[in-house]
């Protein structure tokens, strides 16, 4: 399945003051790097990396190949999640939407994408133990309708609740990762093998 992919990386969070997106993760890579590059190998064909405050110190690890730094304005996660989905070929068929506090491997990442091929639903995402997990996948139609989301639509849980979702169950650590702090991303590269 052919499918674009939207990195949330516009956050202005600090763990033990570095950004979150530049926290160091495996030898040679930082957060962004890692997922980037792990949406690549899941077989997206363009990545749009959203970079925010941190841009400077971002753009010049991500700006390779067929990884594309797109900066936000200020202010909303609604006005990143446009600039991603905005910065995307017209027509795209699917975009995997993931945040950069939430690590995946390239094999979830492909997993997901390979179930939202499959469905044909406008949206799937991963459901854990019942509840709701991240990253989404976006259909054409979601990802139209998404590139003009206000603050006021709820940004991408808003855009979730105006389609139907197909809800691909999965088990595992892995799917519930959220860094927060180094001890969390240190437990994250553990998970994820990296």
């Amino acid at each position: 399945m052919s499918f674009a992919a939207v990195l949330l990386a516009a956050s202005d969070a600090m763990i033990d003051g570095v950004p979150l997106p530049l926290l160091p993760f495996g030898e040679d890579a930082t957060l962004v790097e890692h997922q980037a590059r792990a949406l690549i190998a899941a077989g997206a064909t363009a990545v749009e990396v959203v970079v925010g405050a941190h841009a400077n110190a971002i753009i010049p690890l991500v700006a390779t190949g067929d990884i594309e730094p797109v900066p936000a304005p200020a202010g909303s996660d609604a006005a990143a999640l446009r600039a991603g989905l905005s910065a995307l070929v017209r027509g795209a068929a699917a975009a995997l939407v993931t945040r950069i506090a939430e690590p995946r491997s390239a094999a979830m990442f492909a997993a997901l994408a390979e179930a939202h091929a499959a469905a044909g639903a406008p949206i799937t995402r991963p459901v854990i133990a019942g509840r709701p997990g991240m990253p989404v996948v976006l259909g054409a139609e979601a990802i139209a309708w998404a590139r003009n989301v206000s603050d006021e639509g709820g940004g991408l849980e808003g855009i979730i609740a105006r389609f139907p979702v197909r809800a691909l169950a999965v088990e595992g650590d892995a799917w519930t990762l959220r860094v927060t702090s180094r001890a969390a991303c240190d437990r994250a590269r553990a998970v994820l093998g990296d």
